[in-house]
């Protein structure tokens, strides 16, 4: 028994690492641009102006929290995985993250060219208290399904 173990220890170590897939060919060859919002699921999308005032609410989970979105153009949809996207969402202050959120979500058509993802959480794991009153750079990421990694920034400053 003993010795079966370490031939097959062996054979672990000794194998190769996969090699990398390759992403799928890009429909739509130009990069995404992506602009971030607010809004969830019940308001959609909220237009974001540079600089505005965010409020920083209580969660349901009893964390504060934004509520952010983001449309993208030319958005390849992952034909994989239920079509569902990997989402990031961040929220920075001074360059440290203070709050974010990962999710997968199907994107949801919003005019020719673009998806939006409505209602994403950056849930704040600091205390509200060292952070109000400050600008923030509120950051969405999506990975396209050929590989490409979109993100759209806006600075916002939050309030409660």
């Amino acid at each position: 028994m003993r010795a079966l173990l370490l031939l097959a220890a062996g054979c672990l170590l000794a194998c190769e690492p996969a090699e990398d897939v390759e992403p799928l060919a890009c429909e739509n060859p130009v990069p995404g641009v992506g602009e971030v919002g607010l809004g969830n699921l019940e308001s959609g999308f909220l237009e974001l102006a540079d600089g505005a005032d965010v409020q920083v609410v209580l969660g349901p989970q009893g964390l504060h929290m934004i509520t952010i979105s983001a449309r993208i153009e030319h958005f390849e949809r992952p034909s994989q995985g239920g079509g569902r996207a990997l989402v990031t969402a961040a929220t920075r202050v001074g360059g440290a993250v203070v709050g974010g959120n990962i999710a997968h979500l199907i994107p949801e058509a919003a005019g020719e060219d673009m998806v939006e993802f409505v209602g994403v959480r950056s849930i704040f794991t600091a205390e509200v208290e060292a952070f109000v009153g400050q600008v923030a750079d509120i950051v969405l990421t999506a990975h396209d399904g050929c590989g490409r990694k979109i993100t759209a920034t806006r600075k916002a400053r939050l309030i409660q």
